[in-house]
């Protein structure tokens, strides 16, 4: 694997229920590139929402799967930045994106995040 970074589009999806959210990030065109986080808040929050996010991503800077760190989401108007934080293991990673579907609400959501594996870096 390389360690170059690569320019790229995806879509951070976002789903909510509750105190638990599901993020995925997709890259389009791309099967099997996928990243799967899921988190738990101590605010309650119902909805979903599909951004847009340019990044560089880098093979091989991932956490191990079932690794726990914090996520901190925070959703104003149609943008949304998402922050992982899996200490020791990687450093913080932000994702912002512009909303092409969404009805969550603005505000900042803050929890624990499991790492459910990825194909790529982030």
């Amino acid at each position: 694997m390389s360690s170059e970074a690569i320019p790229v589009e995806y879509w951070l999806d976002v789903t909510a229920n509750g105190h638990t959210l599901l993020f995925q990030l997709i890259v389009p065109g791309a099967p099997g590139r996928v990243g799967v986080f899921l988190g738990r808040t101590k605010s309650p929050v119902v909805g979903l929402g599909r951004f847009l996010v340019k990044l560089k991503l880098k093979d091989g800077a991932n956490p191990p799967p079932s690794v726990t760190g914090t996520f901190e989401l925070t959703v104003k108007g149609s943008e949304a930045n998402l922050v992982l934080d899996f200490p020791g293991h990687i450093p913080p990673a932000s994702f912002q994106g512009d909303g092409e579907q969404f009805n969550l609400q603005s505000q900042v959501w803050k929890g624990e995040v499991i790492h459910y594996g990825s194909s790529f870096g982030i």
